[in-house]
């Protein structure tokens, strides 16, 4: 996809009305498909300019805000919904020459976390799927893309004394 810069001004412009209307989700049920149709117009524009210009020009607040009210109305009003929808899509540049796989233990993140409360809830999510174990985390700037993992197998845990048998996630230690 190209833009012209006519379609970048337009959408740029179409970008600042619906950030301004903080009450997406109030419109009349008469207008929920226009502006189902806006959104991801603006959605597939920022995008493109994110994945493929690498020169996103909206705060990833303003993004999420915008993915979240056309989730949200398609959710309201399923006939607003498309294939094509980027809620209905792995956002642009993953290369398919990788595989996708089922990890051994889950690869958690936190997703979209403004408050203190959503930290606190994701950490709950944690203690539940790991079974009363003891988590531990790490912390990481954000570096978005696809997400990768690599283990070695049939080698010694090499985290001494090994503290993740209770995780699964090494099978293969042999330290324990």
């Amino acid at each position: 996809m190209h833009y012209t810069a006519s379609q970048i001004a337009s959408l740029d412009k179409l970008t600042k009305q619906l950030l301004a209307y903080q009450a997406l989700m109030d419109v009349p049920e008469s207008e929920t498909q226009n502006l189902a149709n806006q959104l991801r117009q603006v959605i597939n524009y920022h995008d493109w300019r994110y994945y493929v210009l690498a020169d996103s020009n909206i705060p990833d607040t303003n993004y999420d805000y915008l993915f979240d009210a056309l989730k949200a109305l398609e959710s309201q009003y399923p006939e607003t919904k498309t294939p094509d929808s980027p809620t209905q899509r792995v956002a642009h540049g993953v290369v398919d020459e990788f595989t996708t796989v089922a990890h051994l233990t889950p690869m958690l993140s936190l997703d979209k976390a403004y408050t203190e409360q959503n930290i606190t809830d994701w950490v709950a999510t944690v203690q539940k799927l790991i079974e009363g174990a003891v988590p531990s985390f790490m912390i990481e700037p954000k570096l978005d893309g696809t997400t990768a993992t690599a283990f070695a197998k049939n080698m010694a845990c090499p985290f001494k004394p090994c503290k993740t048998p209770s995780l699964r996630a090494w099978k293969t230690c042999t330290c324990g």
